[in-house]
Formats: C-alpha cells, sequence, structure tokens
C-alpha cells in the first residue's frame, strides 16, 4: 500500500508501496522504478515491495517490467494505492507467439551464462586470507527490541529499561529498546612459517541485558551471526541448514537467474543479477549477485534473503549483503558485511531484530617483496582500504548507550527483572555465588518413591571461575529416603573450568534411584512428563557411587579422560541377584560392589560448541566424532567372576543429503571379556516412556536384552519438508517429515550365559518363572518409526514399530511416540 511521509525540513517526501500484477494479484520481484529527470531508480523487491526517499512533490514515477505496460503517476501528499500493471500483451504475442505467461529459460539465458564464467573462474577468484599478513577488523552486534508497540511499553518487564527507549530506529521511526550491543576492534595475522592465524582483541565494549546475553535461548541466534558465508563454497550452513550456493554447479539447477541491470560499483563495470529459487519453500537463498563484466567475472558484491515459503522457524526475516574490494593481487577480498535477523525467541515473547556489522581495513598485502614479522603491528599497512563505514563515527554514538547501561544495572527493579527472565529461560534462580534449580526436575514420581521431590544447585563462574559445584537432594515419600549427588569440578588451566579446551579434576558422588540399562551419571527421571510408563518397570536399583577423573582436551579437539569408579548396586522391587532360583529371595546376593579403571579417547575435528559462563553444549556439525573407550574391573565381590574388560567404539556423523535433508548416523561395537555376570554386560538404552528417546530403543522393555558383545546402529533422516512442502496448504504448516531406523546385533557368549553356567546370576523372571530377560543370538533387533515434526513449530510426532522379538511377554510392538524440539 503506497503511503507517503512528509519530511521535517523540506517538502521531499519518502515513499513505500507494493506492485502487483493487475489480473492475479500477485507481487511483481524485479521491477524498475525510476524517478522522472532523475539518476534515482530502484527495484522492487520478492513481495512487491520498493522504496523511494527523498522525492520532491509533483514527481512523477514511472515503472518497467519485461511483459507489463509501463506505469507512470505523480506524486502527491496523499498518495495512497497499490501498483497494479497491466500485461502487455502484444510483447508476449512477438515474444512467443501466445499470450501464456512466459516460462523461464535455460538455454541462451545470458544471466547464467555469465553465472556460469563465474563458477568456471571460482578457483581463480576465491581469495584465501592466508595470502595476506593481516589486517584489522571492527565489528559490531546489536540486539534490539523493535518495534515497540503501545502494548509492549506497558508490560512490566520493560519499564526498568525507559532510559534506553529514546534511542530510535530514525530510518522508519519506530522505539527500539536496545537489549544487547558489542563493539569489538581486532588485528588478525597470518604466521608466515605454518599460515597460522593469530587473532587479538585490541578492544572490546560491551552493554546487555545480563540474563538475556547469558541465557541459551538468546545465544543461538547470536552464533548465528558469527557464521562464515562465502558463496564459492557448494553448501552453505546457517541456521542449523545446508543452503545451496547460487554460484555452485547444482546451484544452477535450483535457481533461476535474471539479469536486471548494468551499473559501476568503484569504477568496475558490472552486471546485476536477480536470482530466485526454482521452488520457493526449499532451503535456498534469493537476492541478487554483482559480477565484474572483465576477464575474471568476479562476485564484487551480494545481497541475499530468504522466500517467504521456506520451511524456517522464529526466523521471520534475514538478510545479508557483503562488498568485496580488489587487493594488488586482482583478488578480491570480502571487505564489509551487514547481517540482520528479525526473530522471536522460544521463551521471550517480544519481536527482537539482531544486527552484525564486519568491516575490514588497513590490509598488509603478502608479496615476495615484503619483509614484515607476524607480530610487527600491521597498522603499517601497505593497503589501507577507503572505509565505507565510518567506525569512529559509529563507536561515539554508541558510547551513550553504554553509559546507559552500567547506570541502570544498579536498580532493585533491574536485578529482580533479571532473576525472573533468568528463572524462565533456564529453570534456575540466581542467588549471586549459586543457582537453584532446576524448576522443570522439582518433582517427578514412581513405583518405589511415590512421589519424589528433588532441589538442585550450581555454583556460577563469581563462585570461583576455576571451580565449579553442582548437586541435589532428593526425597521420596514412599521409601522415606534421602537421596543425593555431587559433582565437583576443578580446571587445572587457570580458566574457567567450562571453556575449551579444557583440562579438570573431578569428583562425582552419586546416591539414587536408576533403572537397569541408564547412565547412573545422569539422575533418574526426574521429570515428571517421564514418570508416565508404558508398561510397569519392576527393574529399579540404588546406586552408590564415587568417581575420580582427569579430563584433558586439546585445540585439535583430541581429548582424553582417565578415571576410577566404586560402585555399589542395590536390587530393588522384583528384581534379584542370585545364583540358585532368580524367584528365591532367601540366596540373594543384598549388593554388588566392583571397582573400575576407565580411559576414554576422543577424536572430534571442528567440534563447535555453545559456550556459556555456565553451560556448554555441543553443536551437531556434519564433521565425525570418534571415541575409543576402555574399562578395566579392579575388584568386585561376586565370587567366581573374574576382572572383566570392556572395550566401546562409538562413530558419530551427520550427512548432508542436499534437497533431501540430512541424514543422522550413530554406531557403536562393543566387546567384554572375562567371566560376568548380567549387570555388568551390555544392557541396551530402552525406553517404557511415551517421549521419543533418539539415542534409545522405544518399544524395548528395561533389562530385555543383556549381550557381552554387540553392535548397534541408529539412523535419523531429516527430510526437512522434502515432500510436505510441495502439497498445496500442507506446505503453510511447514510440518518437516522423520524416518528413523534402529538395529541392535548381539550375542552372549557360553561362558557368560547362565543357562551354561550356573555360578552366574540368574536372568531375571516373572513369578511364573518365564524368563523376561534374553540374549541376541539368533538375529537383530529392529525397530524403525516414521514422524511427522514442526507441529507448532516444537512437536514431533513418530509412529514407532518393532519388527523383531514379537513373542516376548508384555511387549509393544506398535506405538506412538513424542518430543519436543527446538530447531530453527
Amino acid at each position: 500500500m503506497l503511503q507517503s511521509c512528509s519530511s521535517l525540513f523540506s517538502q521531499s517526501i519518502s515513499i513505500i508501496g507494493q506492485i502487483l500484477d493487475g489480473k492475479t494479484k500477485e507481487p511483481l520481484p524485479f521491477v524498475s522504478i525510476y524517478i522522472d529527470h532523475s539518476n534515482q531508480i530502484t527495484t522492487s523487491d520478492f513481495n512487491g515491495n520498493f522504496y523511494l526517499h527523498n522525492i520532491s512533490l509533483n514527481d512523477k514515477i514511472k515503472t518497467i517490467y519485461l511483459g507489463y505496460k509501463s506505469f507512470e503517476f505523480k506524486v502527491t501528499k496523499d498518495s495512497n494505492f497499490t501498483i497494479l500493471l497491466v500485461q502487455d500483451l502484444n510483447y508476449l504475442n512477438e515474444v512467443t507467439v501466445t499470450s501464456k505467461k512466459t516460462k523461464y529459460k535455460r538455454k541462451q539465458n545470458p544471466a547464467l551464462e555469465i553465472i556460469n564464467k563465474t563458477i568456471e573462474n571460482k578457483s581463480i577468484n576465491e581469495f584465501s586470507i592466508n595470502n595476506l599478513y593481516g589486517f584489522k577488523t571492527y565489528e559490531k552486534i546489536n540486539f534490539n527490541i523493535v518495534p515497540l508497540s503501545e502494548k509492549i511499553l506497558k508490560r512490566k518487564e520493560i519499564r526498568p529499561f525507559k532510559q534506553l527507549i529514546s534511542y530510535t530506529d530514525s530510518s522508519k521511526n519506530e522505539l527500539s529498546l536496545p537489549i544487547y550491543i558489542k563493539e569489538t576492534f581486532k588485528t588478525k595475522s597470518i604466521n608466515t612459517f605454518n599460515d597460522s592465524i593469530l587473532e587479538i582483541t585490541d578492544s572490546i565494549r560491551l552493554a546487555t541485558i545480563d540474563n538475556l546475553n547469558k541465557s541459551f535461548d538468546l545465544t543461538i541466534y547470536m552464533n548465528q551471526l558469527y557464521q562464515q558465508i562465502n558463496l564459492y563454497k557448494v553448501n552453505i550452513h546457517l541456521f542449523d541448514h545446508e543452503y545451496t550456493s547460487p554460484l555452485s554447479s547444482i546451484g544452477t539447477l535450483l535457481y533461476k537467474y535474471y539479469i536486471m541491470d548494468t551499473l559501476y560499483i568503484n569504477n568496475i563495470k558490472s552486471v546485476k543479477i536477480g536470482f530466485v529459487p526454482v521452488l520457493s519453500s526449499d532451503f535456498l537463498f534469493q537476492g541478487y549477485l554483482y559480477i565484474a563484466l572483465d576477464s575474471t567475472y568476479a562476485l564484487i558484491k551480494n545481497y541475499l534473503t530468504f522466500n517467504k515459503n521456506i520451511n524456517l522457524n522464529w526466523i521471520t526475516h534475514f538478510d545479508l549483503e557483503q562488498t568485496f574490494v580488489k587487493l594488488y593481487n586482482q583478488k578480491y577480498i570480502m571487505n564489509s558485511e551487514i547481517m540482520n535477523l528479525k526473530f522471536k525467541t522460544t521463551m521471550i515473547d517480544l519481536p527482537i531484530t539482531a544486527k552484525k556489522l564486519t568491516q575490514r581495513y588497513q590490509y598488509i598485502n603478502r608479496s615476495p617483496s615484503t619483509n614484515i614479522d607476524s607480530s610487527q603491528n600491521i597498522s603499517k599497512s601497505i593497503l589501507d582500504v577507503q572505509d565505507s563505514i565510518n567506525i569512529s563515527k559509529l563507536s561515539s554514538e554508541n558510547s551513550k548507550i553504554f553509559t546507559t547501561f552500567d547506570s541502570i544495572k544498579n536498580s532493585t527493579s533491574y536485578r529482580n527483572l533479571m532473576k525472573i527472565i533468568q528463572l524462565s529461560i533456564t529453570g534456575f534462580y540466581p542467588l549471586n555465588y549459586i543457582e537453584i534449580g532446576s524448576i522443570f526436575s522439582s518433582i517427578s514420581f514412581n513405583p518405589i518413591e511415590k512421589i519424589k521431590f528433588n532441589l538442585g544447585f550450581r555454583t556460577t563462574y563469581k563462585f570461583y571461575k576455576l571451580l565449579r559445584i553442582e548437586g541435589s537432594l532428593a526425597y521420596g515419600l514412599k521409601d522415606n529416603k534421602l537421596k543425593y549427588n555431587l559433582n565437583s569440578t576443578l580446571s587445572l588451566n587457570h580458566k574457567n573450568v567450562l571453556l575449551f579446551p579444557k583440562k579438570s579434576l573431578s569428583l562425582i558422588y552419586i546416591n539414587d534411584l536408576f533403572i537397569f540399562g541408564q547412565s547412573v551419571l545422569t539422575p533418574s527421571k526426574s521429570n515428571v512428563l517421564l514418570s508416565f510408563e508404558r508398561t510397569k518397570n519392576d527393574f529399579w536399583i540404588y546406586n552408590k557411587l564415587i568417581k575420580f577423573e582427569y579430563n584433558q582436551e586439546f585445540k585439535n579437539h583430541f581429548s582424553y579422560k582417565v578415571g576410577l569408579t566404586n560402585s555399589i548396586i542395590i536390587p530393588l522391587s522384583s528384581l534379584h541377584f542370585n545364583t540358585k532360583n532368580y524367584n528365591n529371595i532367601i540366596e540373594d546376593f543384598p549388593n554388588i560392589n566392583s571397582t573400575d579403571a576407565l580411559i576414554e579417547l576422543k577424536f572430534s575435528p571442528n567440534e563447535k560448541f555453545y559456550q556459556g559462563p555456565n553451560t556448554r553444549y555441543r553443536l551437531k556439525s556434519y564433521a565425525p566424532v570418534f571415541t575409543i573407550q576402555c574399562t578395566y574391573n579392579l575388584i568386585n565381590n561376586i565370587n567366581l567372576q573374574s576382572n572383566y574388560v570392556k572395550l566401546n567404539l562409538n562413530v558419530i556423523k551427520r550427512f548432508n543429503l542436499f534437497k533431501f535433508g540430512k541424514l543422522d548416523f550413530n554406531s557403536e561395537f562393543g566387546k567384554s571379556f572375562g567371566r560376568i555376570n548380567f549387570p555388568y554386560l551390555y544392557i541396551p538404552p530402552a525406553n517404557q516412556t511415551y517421549f521419543n528417546d533418539i539415542s534409545g530403543f522405544n518399544l524395548m522393555n528395561y533389562l530385555e536384552f543383556v549381550n557381552d558383545q554387540y553392535l548397534q546402529i541408529l539412523i535419523d533422516h531429516q527430510l526437512e519438508g522434502f515432500s510436505l512442502n510441495k502439497i498445496p496448504y500442507v506446505r503453510k504448516l511447514k510440518l518437516r517429515e522423520f524416518i528413523n531406523f534402529k538395529i541392535l546385533f548381539g550375542s552372549l557368549s557360553s561362558t557368560n550365559n547362565p543357562s551354561s553356567n550356573s555360578n552366574l546370576f540368574k536372568f531375571p523372571t516373572n513369578n511364573s518363572d518365564v524368563p523376561i530377560t534374553y540374549s541376541l543370538n539368533k538375529s537383530p533387533y529392529i525397530e524403525g518409526s516414521i514422524g511427522i515434526g514442526n507441529i507448532f513449530r516444537v512437536l514431533r510426532i513418530d509412529l514407532v514399530k518393532r519388527f523383531t522379538y514379537l513373542d516376548h511377554k508384555n511387549i509393544a510392538s506398535i506405538g506412538l511416540r513424542a518430543k519436543i524440539n527446538f530447531q530453527f
């Protein structure tokens, strides 16, 4: 809708409008709009919208669009209409000999010919910063709540920050509230001996609403601002999805290209090429490429955004603009980058914008005639590119905001609000040096305890950055027993205990209730939602565990752990440890006690983390993760059981299947040596709740299988709307498909089978002496599922089917499982 807004200083006005097809009312992209007798020209965006500023009253505005009649109108103060363009049927008949709509053609398309030339020269034009000695970088990141409507301004959580609301977006006259601003000046130097990059932070300024900055919710978006976007690469990873580049060979099949204009950029003749995805719902970009019209066909500028039909969560807008500058070696390097995001967080229902500005300057070119040590101050530059952005002006403009942030942080209302925000986001309530929580696991129930109350805590970096202590106290109303666990970790490299690469020593003490097959280093089902089970579970244990562990990580992402563990297991309910008659409790072992030594080697190249002051979370990547673990039993209190050895090898890998989404592959092989009772054999991770466990077997019962050697393969294929996006009306729901497959091979040697060895603990049976624990000697266990995800953006529901061992007692062969999943 065309609107006009008067300037405060003259009779010039600015207009915002939309251009539609007069017949179909569909938005028309790439329409040229210009002012008669003026150099000002613009084009409509992908939704047909355009913007012109500093226009005088009574100026004539003209539109030009291939296949449509030109449209002309006068600017008036009260202009208020939509431009409807009419097809030029004479032109269409001339070109296509028919009045039908023209189709996009790949053959004899000059835009596609230029793109192919750019792709051919990719290896020549793609620039590595290792060709330089170094450069300086100015970086600014800011998050704002914008626009601030009257409704938002009345909300209690906004009141402490009214001093900051005076800073507005002058271009749109929208009130905004800055909640995070960070300015950084960096120097990057290249070591001439091994081409390693040394990055030095020269200065940094940060102003933030504390608990928003520390929240996992907001930091996820912040991490996206640091993604490296290089259109010369085949795929670009952004918002946890893979986007095919328009400058890749496969991209020419997925995009449509159009020549928009020819122009000069920094005295270089170039062509502006618009591109759009063939299927608007695919994970692809759209935007403009500016290609040099010389022998290089180099990319000198680009503008990227998403189509409104893309199957993406939380992000309501994205755009990126990059400009490139030519260095002495005639190659182009990215000189400036501006990224804009608009989103709503999962926890805070407020419209938030994020912007990252990166400006490089003072390049030092590496050439044979240049002899410079990488440790020297690179301000002595050979090439100093004229800054397209006035950095000193930007920095001074932000000073008032930094000062205002500092003043409001001392107010009581601000501190109380921050505590409430952190509690709602993380589940922990801050008390300066410690945090109490999590409220999400404060109550649960099970057959042993009936109702269980749990209160946890963890120290913050304010307590002591080299020491982290976390633990909990729990009490069951039925067994009237107090449970507790304590995990303390001391950093040995004088850094935050969670900061990569870690070097730490840990002491873990646990006394709690567990299920066989569940990791003893995680609390029992403390979430009330996980307390609901499809089948009664009688295989509970008390586990008293103490563990010492040394952990060393290296910058190449190799790490190792060395540990010593003592564990006392006490059987409960229907679980018994005896060698004669399973249901004869007179001969039960009251407990079993073992002491094990453990070593673990792990290699995870290109591993990335979310790193917070109190949390570290591994982000999934396409690089594999290899883990080898060896456990050696030193002492046990079970007669005739030898000192066993366990070996485990785990491989995790995510595969990019391009248009078919992504596939997560997880395989693990294990083998045990020695004469071992079933509590120390491999017990697969079963799941009897109604929630989908991606790493467990959802239709397997607890303690249903035991093995002394096994191979398990877990596959989760996320199609990301590949088929559903193509169904009319359904695609508006932005649903996503999932295919899951799990298979477990296993065997049990006669040495560890109580049927062949009477000195071993008998396998569990029911009251009628019917076995309920088996080995996998005859065939593998297999289950699979198909699912629909992204329901209401967060819910995934799978229909799970079990294919083998259907004759076992009290099993479910089919069932629905749900999973809460926050994804972009």
